[in-house]
């Protein structure tokens, strides 16, 4: 663009120079005293524009770099924060363990002492009822007209020694070999009603079956009949027990087995 402007007024200047004006040649001295003023500026403008640009590069990449910087600082910052926060949570959660841990400790031995005698009790009882369970003989009898799927549950889920559990079916003569109890299941028998011929007979059946065993030997009957109704069979009442619910199975039979260790 200076160059075009010098350019117009050279040639303006020359073409009044032929006229042989001395005004003339006072124009081209300012012509070029101007021009040489332009060019310094053009100059000036130019390096003024690169070192603002150079100024505003080396500010951003400052700029860039503090950012960084920052962010570095920032994330280390962060991390140890995370740090000291997990740590102190650790810390919070051992300190707040080994609390409940002694007071713990402390409640069970206050009811430790507290109750030492009702304890003491319920450990002999579970021995002596586990001495009963494991070593005690027992002698299943079930008619052909019942089944032993509860029974055989039952003596599985309640932990008794399953060496020592036989079963046999119902016949006129009992099986040989020396037990401590029989029981005898006719769970899915009568209703408990004896006003029917069959149902008696089947009962006194029972009753004679049952007073074939030695007297040291419990009888327990599992179901709805009512057995030992005649003097016949008065004897044999001190060593029978009687159960007609599932619910009592375990308790009359566990009371059996102790009275027969402590009476018989």
């Amino acid at each position: 663009m200076i160059r075009l402007i010098s350019f117009l007024l050279v040639v303006s200047t020359v073409s009044e120079a032929f006229d042989g004006d001395s005004i003339t040649v006072q124009r081209l001295i300012d012509h070029e005293m101007r021009l040489d003023y332009l060019e310094k500026m053009e100059n000036i403008r130019k390096t003024e524009f690169t070192n603002f640009e150079k100024s505003a590069k080396n500010d951003f990449e400052s700029f860039v770099l503090e950012v960084r910087r920052n962010n570095r600082y920032i994330g280390i910052i962060s991390t140890l924060l995370s740090f000291l926060f997990i740590g102190g949570g650790f810390i919070l959660f051992f300190n707040f363990k080994n609390y409940a841990d002694k007071k713990g400790k402390e409640i069970l031995d206050s009811a430790l002492k507290n109750n030492e005698i009702a304890i003491n009790e319920l450990l002999m009882q579970e021995n002596e009822e586990h001495q009963l369970r494991t070593k005690k003989r027992v002698l299943v009898v079930t008619p052909q007209y019942s089944d032993n799927e509860f029974i055989r549950r039952f003596f599985r889920e309640m932990s008794f020694n399953p060496a020592n559990i036989h079963y046999e079916t119902f016949k006129d003569n009992i099986p040989e070999g020396k037990y401590d109890i029989v029981l005898f299941n006719d769970e899915t028998g009568g209703d408990g009603s004896n006003d029917n011929e069959e149902n008696i007979k089947r009962v006194e059946s029972i009753e004679w079956y049952l007073q074939k065993f030695s007297s040291k030997t419990i009888r327990l009957y599992f179901g709805n009949e009512k057995l030992f109704s005649d003097v016949r069979f008065e004897k044999d009442r001190t060593v029978t027990s009687f159960v007609n619910t599932r619910l009592q199975l375990y308790g009359n039979l566990m009371n059996a087995l102790k009275y027969q260790d402590k009476m018989l």
